[in-house]
């Protein structure tokens, strides 16, 4: 999930300038965003049954991020000692889906971690949802009511952005974009100390356990993107 799986344009090339002037119509344009839609719910589906999963047996096949990922029919980059190396998902133990034949032309909506990012964005959404239903969302102050939906609405905004950025080559931009993802998953893992603790309510409890989950998954996304930008640096400053 770390390398982006619609490089090339229409006629096969792999500049980014290139592929960036490809025209479509808006009705092409609709099938793009239909289709990013189609793979975010795909996305969300893997990753709302990895929590049904055993701790042990998440253990066993890898993880969350990674086991949707191959899910999802996607590769992904692992590190070996040669460096970054792409490995298709049948060399991995997890049975990957159909997956459909991707975009010709340039689509943020459609990359991997554009997908991944805005599915674990939806899924902590509802969990918030939720919780805002509880008894124990009434002892939150409105300010920290209103901190937490800013922070994680930013979160997904400039990781989107960054996301961008790196697949534009503009890794600096990325880095700046995912430390500002950064901050703000921090200030919400703040906030979120302000939430009440209910020993003897399993499903709020589980309501918290799941949404720590999706925004640690998120600041992995952010991680990984970082490390990634800062290698290419690395390579051009080489």
């Amino acid at each position: 999930m770390n390398e982006s799986e619609n490089r090339q344009d229409a006629n096969g090339g792999e500049n980014g300038k290139d592929r960036r002037q490809v025209l479509r119509t808006e009705r092409d344009w609709r099938e793009l965003l239909d289709r990013a839609e189609r793979e975010t719910a795909r996305f969300l589906k893997f990753y709302e049954a990895s929590f049904q999963i055993s701790e042990e047996e998440r253990n066993f096949n890898g993880d969350r991020l990674d086991h949707c990922a191959l899910s999802m029919g996607w590769h992904l980059s692992v590190e070996s000692s040669d460096g970054a190396e792409d490995v298709p998902a049948e060399e991995f133990s997890a049975e990957p889906s159909p997956s459909q034949e991707f975009p010709a032309v340039y689509s943020l909506h459609n990359l991997p971690e554009s997908i991944a990012v805005s599915a674990i964005y939806h899924f902590a959404c509802a969990r918030w949802q939720r919780l805002w239903k509880t008894p124990y969302a009434g002892k939150l102050s409105a300010r920290s009511a209103s901190a937490l939906a800013e922070s994680l609405a930013f979160a997904q905004r400039d990781m989107l952005l960054a996301i961008d950025a790196e697949d534009a080559m503009e890794f600096g931009l990325a880095i700046c974009l995912m430390k500002n993802v950064h901050s703000a998953l921090n200030c919400h893992f703040a906030e979120m100390e302000c939430l009440p603790t209910a020993v003897n309510d399993d499903d709020y409890t589980n309501l918290i356990r799941e949404l720590r989950c999706a925004l640690m998954d998120l600041r992995d996304i952010c991680l990984r993107i970082l490390r990634d930008a800062r290698n290419e640096i690395n390579k051009t400053a080489n």
